[in-house]
């Protein structure tokens, strides 16, 4: 299944999801409502998180939780 792009798209590789994200890939779609969302999307090697604005992604917070 493909993703689709939206305004603005943080596209992020389950890989790095698997070695840094606490809880996992299973916690990072509870997380960012994967199943849930007709934004936020996965395939099989990627998650797209979409937002209106590029400043509306919480980016420090994904930042902490994988330091």
């Amino acid at each position: 299944m493909p993703v689709y792009l939206h305004i603005f798209n943080l596209v992020i590789d389950k890989k790095a999801i698997i070695q840094k994200y606490s809880g996992g890939i299973e916690q990072f779609r509870i997380d960012y409502e994967i199943p849930l969302s007709e934004i936020n999307q996965e395939d099989d090697e990627l998650f797209s998180l979409g937002q209106m604005n590029a400043d509306q992604f919480d980016i420090d917070s994904l930042i902490s939780v994988s330091s």
